[in-house]
């Protein structure tokens, strides 16, 4: 089986002397598509839905975001959960 990341841009949060534009993600959070994922508390957002990933389907989306428009193994995304 093999996964294909969404080709859609992913906007990764930066920091410019504390300032953020309004279209952009917060800090420590990747935007992709509708979604919002905040990598560091695991929380996925669409919109004002939010909801709290596992550990398991948290490393597969992160392993996808990665590698956006790329194909991703299963003996990948399995080594990743072994980590």
């Amino acid at each position: 089986m093999i996964w294909r990341t969404p080709g859609a841009q992913l906007q990764l949060a930066t920091s410019q002397r504390g300032h953020h534009m309004q279209d952009s993600p917060a800090p420590g959070c990747i935007r992709f598509g509708p979604f919002e994922l905040d990598a560091r508390s695991g929380e996925l957002r669409n919109g004002d839905t939010r909801q709290l990933l596992a550990d398991q389907p948290l490393a597969i989306l992160k392993a996808l975001i990665e590698r956006p428009g790329e194909l991703v193994g299963r003996d990948e995304l399995r080594q990743r959960l072994l980590a």
